[in-house]
């Protein structure tokens, strides 16, 4: 396992240690988007914020959407770190397509950046980062946290998009983002083929029994809430357009494809040949990430047969 304790990288943390590592310092629960960012004491204006983001991670990739939609991106920095996770230190900037080094801080490593922020930090090192570039400090690691802080507490700012919080449908959204989230973008990430089959195999049909629920739900429908795309209908969309090629094929969630869960399938489809999504869409990262992760290699021939842009060659 690799995280921080302590302020000290570790490539190869044991797993067994996890539940007995170092109990977090209060700056470091911070960091870790445990408080909201009216509490902080950030400023939270674009000119301050500077999000750090992987192209392969769903997470991020919701960041990233939102960001795009809302015309934010001349006036929030972004910083795209390489795809590959499995060497020593993690998460790394690269010199590769679509990638940029550390715009901001000048580091190698995602996790020298968080120990900017907190020498003592204590912690996995995940994407996204939203950073405050004046106080050199976290403001969240939580991707629905950054989402809503683009959508709503940056709203005066917005130069393009749809809205993606409405006032009036706010809790809806809260509720769809927390069950898709749940049950669905984090419910694939809950169990391997390799380590437990019978507890992987009860979690496949939970997350189909979600997906069942989500695609009825979309039955005649656009978007899931109201009339337009809210944030819910990004957090469905970065887990599905990442089903086929990674969860289907190599985490084992195999009882259907996307096209057989038609409504869905027609959501994930109608969002992404929107252009400020489809721009965001990069599937050598997808491809490049998942399929050089030690305990998924070997699980699934499918990277064989599926060319940089995830689709199946013949």
């Amino acid at each position: 396992m690799k995280l921080l304790v302590n302020g000290k990288w570790h490539s190869d943390f044991p797993t067994r240690d996890y539940q007995n590592r170092p109990v977090a310092s209060a700056a470091t629960r911070k960091a870790a988007g445990t408080l909201r960012p009216e509490m902080r004491g950030i400023e939270i204006e674009p000119q301050n914020c500077h999000l750090y983001v992987s192209y392969a991670c769903p997470f991020a990739h919701r960041v990233i959407i939102t960001r795009a939609l809302l015309g934010l991106g001349d006036m929030i920095g972004m910083s795209v770190l390489g795809p590959d996770w499995s060497g020593p230190e993690g998460w790394v900037f690269s010199k590769g397509p679509d990638c940029t080094g550390d715009l901001v801080n000048g580091k190698r490593a995602l996790h020298q950046v968080y120990t900017v922020a907190d020498p003592h930090f204590s912690g996995k090192v995940t994407v996204p980062v939203l950073w405050a570039s004046r106080e050199q400090r976290l403001v969240s690691t939580e991707s629905l946290e950054i989402v809503r802080i683009m959508t709503s507490a940056l709203r005066n700012f917005h130069r393009s998009g749809p809205d993606l919080c409405p006032q009036h449908l706010e809790t809806q959204v809260d509720e769809m983002n927390a069950f898709i989230d749940g049950q669905i973008s984090s419910g694939v990430y809950r169990t391997s083929p390799t380590t437990d089959p019978d507890r992987h195999a009860d979690n496949v049909a939970r997350v189909f029994d979600a997906l069942l629920e989500i695609d009825h739900r979309l039955q005649g429908r656009s978007h899931l809430l109201g009339d337009g795309m809210t944030e819910a209908d990004i957090v469905l969309f970065t887990t599905m357009i990442r089903f086929d090629v990674v969860y289907h094929d190599l985490f084992g969630y195999d009882r259907k494809r996307l096209a057989q869960l038609p409504n869905i399938a027609a959501h994930t489809s109608r969002l992404g040949s929107q252009p400020a999504i489809a721009s965001t869409v990069k599937f050598n990262h997808i491809i490049r990430h998942y399929y050089t992760i030690p305990e998924f290699a070997g699980v699934s021939g499918a990277l064989r047969s599926r060319d940089s842009n995830g689709l199946l060659r013949d």
